[in-house]
């Protein structure tokens, strides 16, 4: 699920280059949240989040249990966690997969 945001105030970098939001979003502040990487303080333009379980930051082994190729330029990868893991998320966060010293973040999909 991408979760698209207004930003009001602050900086922003996009992670990798973006092909979702219109040139329209992009020109009146939308981001993506998986794709954003903070560069200050920022102000959003969202609904009130109150009731959301914030999950703490977690390193799991994992190994690649299917990868299924989407589209000429998309993939699929399922990962197979530890059985005693109870990895949970919100819809926008992201995993960064970690091999040796490169590091990458993808979408969440259940």
């Amino acid at each position: 699920m991408l979760v698209r945001l207004k930003f009001l105030d602050g900086n922003t970098e996009r992670i990798e280059e973006d092909l979702i939001l219109t040139d329209e979003e992009k020109e009146n502040n939308h981001i993506l949240s998986c794709n954003t990487k903070p560069k200050s303080n920022l102000k959003l333009d969202i609904e009130d989040l109150g009731d959301i379980t914030i999950y703490d930051s977690k390193i799991y082994p994992s190994k690649i249990n299917k990868i299924e190729k989407l589209t000429d330029d998309v993939i699929a990868i399922e990962l197979r966690l530890p059985p005693t893991v109870n990895f949970q998320f919100n819809a926008g966060q992201y995993v960064n997969l970690i091999k040796g010293t490169t590091k990458r973040s993808y979408s969440i999909q259940k």
